[in-house]
């Protein structure tokens, strides 16, 4: 998949890429922005045509990947001019360059670890510096909420700039002008 992935990276094309072998009917769209033998990062658009953040998961989770179909005319219509930004991510720890990158913009990333299903952590990326990572958490309510520290070893799923982050984003800094 790997040779796959890097022809979609260098063409731009729109990709169904699905992941999720408890349901092979789900998958995210969008375009691959990043890849190498362990990881890709793709910019997602989300089912109504808006861009919906970036999203990092392991390249062996890739069930299938479906290019030029209908869903992905559709969707061509629905997000319309939709502009990728320009994205640095080279091949080398892809992880930590999506923390990074999100550390940079002052962005809220959700981390899955071992395959949870769940997002374990959620926050500010704080350091992505040899074999760990460290979150300052931010809660539901958009609250600060300690800090963590975990291994990228664990990392299966890493999502930035989504909807959900979004609006967490927008309930932290709510919060921080209530405080002064």
């Amino acid at each position: 998949m790997t040779e796959l992935l890097k022809e979609l990276m260098s063409s731009g094309d729109f990709a169904e890429i699905y992941t999720d072998s408890s349901d092979i009917s789900k998958f995210a769209f969008g375009r691959i922005v990043a890849c190498d033998e362990l990881f890709f990062i793709a910019e997602l658009i989300s089912p109504s045509g808006n861009y919906d953040g970036l999203l990092l998961k392991p390249t062996d989770d890739i069930i299938k990947i479906c290019v030029e179909t209908e869903y992905a005319e559709k969707m061509k219509i629905l997000a319309g001019n939709f502009i990728n930004q320009e994205y640095h991510f080279n091949s080398d720890d892809l992880i930590s360059q999506i923390l990074l990158y999100a550390q940079e913009k002052k962005l809220i990333v959700s981390v899955e670890l071992l395959h949870s299903g769940y997002d374990d952590i959620t926050g500010f990326a704080d350091s992505a510096k040899g074999n760990r990572f460290i979150i300052k958490q931010i809660d539901r309510y958009g609250n600060y909420d300690g800090t963590a520290y975990a291994n990228k070893s664990d990392v299966t799923q890493v999502s930035c700039n989504s909807e959900n982050e979004i609006s967490l984003l927008k309930l932290y800094n709510y919060n921080k002008l209530r405080r002064t």
